[in-house]
């Protein structure tokens, strides 16, 4: 050891010691936005460089600064390190105790300097204040620091509790073999060796932190991606990670497979031009271009093929994003297909609620209005004699009729719109209540000298509900007689085959165009005409007759030619 003089080590400890600063330095730089407490042990190093260029200087400089302002640096730095530790950890220390020891020995330092100069109390007062720092220090990072981060802070408390037992280790010697000098720098190879274990402890002090922060922040980044991988497959939005230069799918979570049908295997190193996900591909192009341009895409509404064919309606966001240094673009999608079918269904209501006022307003006002008149002139009027009150009274008795059949629609149809209608299918013969409808239809066609048959229909029974199918064929046969001139025909018949029963209604009359036959079952359309002798009619009939066929199951369709008359046919499933 005598080749080597303490000033020289020294110098090497202070060189070491500023590489060992620029590594905290970068670590500092890369970490200072994720860890709060890497900011102290960048002082600790700043300080214990500023401690160390001083006690270098001794002899040059004033003893004040060379040896109480220089060693109370170094601790100041080793109390950084203590509170990074704690801020690191999550754990508390005695900010006071800590404070008070470093007073505590800034006073002894200076008082055993300037005053009374003592290198073995200054040594004692160094190396006993140095142990209680760093055995806080071990103590927090290998008893105190929680489970998840034990294996981070264990090479850590482990330099700091070797710096401990190096600092007993002087203690004791000291107290068996005392100090031959006050010159420290001349101190002898004992201290030559102290300063060595202090450089070497040093060094593998920067190097666990490096390895403490490094394998925090490996952590966070596992912590973070399990998250992201969480919440990529559990959310319920479609998500798509693809390569934006040739639309490669790279990902895909649990929410594209459940809407779309394709499992991730199917669709991975696929585009989604492959897939045929594109209702029209104008719009993948549409995406791309605003892509190119913006970056991103915002709230786009398009619609979705899945696997089955079917289609969906569906809010398209996307970005370009980085991963792994590669430029990936993620897209999102969320169904909003139920909301739609509401919005149609909400359109459909207000047309319905509009019809229903319309109904109110007008279909119902005319025949009440012609019931109160025509009663009114039987009752004020008394010069009228027997042949004109009959008269009126078939008038009002017409107009009562026609009301009821009104407000029985108007019932059916309501409660047929509000779900609550019941659906008791029994089994029925065909022929007998087409016979019944026909007969109850009969006495407004003989006023119109319209002839009704129930032709080619043999004995056929049915499943049905009886009321919902009644409804269906009055409505038909009461708009042929009404659309039917005078003189005309209407034939009624069914027919049965291996899977449908199908029930037709003719008739002669003036028949119905093209376009206006496109409206007949569209509540929404307000389509109606009067009959060939005037008649009102509000097209509530032919509503229902739609809703309670396709309620059995069935089908409804017409075909007509304007002067040719109507066929009007629906079938029934064969249950």
């Amino acid at each position: 050891m005598t080749g080597l003089d303490i000033r020289t080590i020294f110098l090497n400890y202070t060189l070491v010691n500023l590489v060992s600063l620029l590594i905290i330095i970068i670590l500092w730089f890369q970490l200072r936005k994720r860890f709060d407490g890497i900011h102290y042990f960048l002082l600790d190093f700043l300080l214990q460089i500023s401690s160390l260029l001083l006690i270098f200087l001794r002899g040059h400089i004033h003893g004040f600064f060379s040896i109480s302002v220089a060693n109370t640096l170094s601790m100041l730095g080793s109390f950084m390190g203590l509170v990074g530790l704690a801020v690191f950890t999550g754990r508390k220390i005695s900010y006071t105790f800590n404070i008070i020891l470093i007073a505590v020995f800034f006073v002894i330092h200076t008082w055993f300097s300037v005053f009374n100069d003592s290198l073995i109390i200054r040594s004692y007062n160094f190396a006993f204040i140095f142990l209680l720092i760093t055995a806080q220090c071990a103590y927090i990072s290998l008893y105190k620091v929680p489970a998840r981060l034990n294996n981070l802070t264990r090479w850590v408390g482990i330099v700091f509790l070797l710096f401990s037992i190096l600092n007993l280790v002087r203690l004791i010697v000291y107290l068996l073999q005392g100090l031959q000098t006050n010159d420290y720098l001349h101190a002898g190879n004992f201290e030559t060796v102290v300063l060595l274990g202090y450089q070497i402890l040093f060094t593998f002090l920067t190097f666990s932190l490096v390895l403490m922060f490094n394998g925090r922040l490996l952590l966070m980044i596992n912590s973070e991606e399990e998250k992201f991988k969480k919440a990529f497959h559990l959310s319920p939005y479609v998500i798509i990670i693809s390569r934006p230069d040739d639309g490669k799918i790279l990902e895909v979570n649990k929410g594209f497979s459940l809407l779309t049908g394709y499992p991730e295997t199917d669709v991975l190193g696929k585009t989604t031009v492959e897939l045929n996900l594109w209702e029209n591909l104008a719009n993948r192009n549409e995406v791309i271009e605003i892509i190119n341009r913006e970056g991103r895409v915002l709230q786009k509404e398009y619609h979705f093929r899945k696997k089955s064919g079917d289609m969906v309606v569906g809010v398209f966001n996307a970005a370009i994003i980085e991963i792994n240094g590669e430029n990936c673009m993620m897209s999102v999608i969320y169904d909003i297909t139920e909301r739609k079918e509401m919005e149609t269904r909400l359109v459909e209501l207000n047309a319905t609620k509009d019809k229903f006022l319309s109904i109110i307003a007008h279909d119902l006002k005319t025949p009440l209005n012609n019931i109160l008149g025509f009663s009114n002139l039987i009752v004020e009027d008394e010069n009228l004699d027997a042949g004109e009150i009959r008269k009126y009274a078939s008038l009002i008795n017409k107009s009562a009729a026609n009301t009821i059949n009104l407000l029985e629609n108007l019932l059916e149809w309501a409660t047929v719109q509000d779900g609550r209608i019941s659906f008791k299918p029994r089994l029925v013969n065909l022929r007998e209540l087409l016979s019944e409808m026909v007969l109850l239809i009969s006495e407004p066609a003989a006023e119109k000298r319209i002839e009704i048959s129930l032709v080619d229909t043999a004995e056929i029974w049915v499943k049905v509900d009886e009321n919902m199918m009644k409804t269906i064929v009055r409505n038909l046969l009461s708009n042929a007689v009404k659309f039917t001139k005078p003189g005309g025909k209407i034939m009624v018949s069914a027919c049965r085959n291996e899977s449908e029963i199908e029930v037709k209604v003719a008739d002669s009359g003036v028949g119905i165009s093209s376009e206006n036959l496109k409206k007949l079952f569209d509540i929404g359309s307000g389509y109606f005409t009067r009959g060939t002798k005037n008649e009102k009619g509000s097209g509530i009939g032919l509503l229902l007759c739609h809703e309670f066929v396709e309620k059995h199951g069935g089908k409804i369709a017409v075909e007509s030619r304007e002067g040719e008359g109507s066929i009007f046919r629906f079938t029934i499933p064969v249950s």
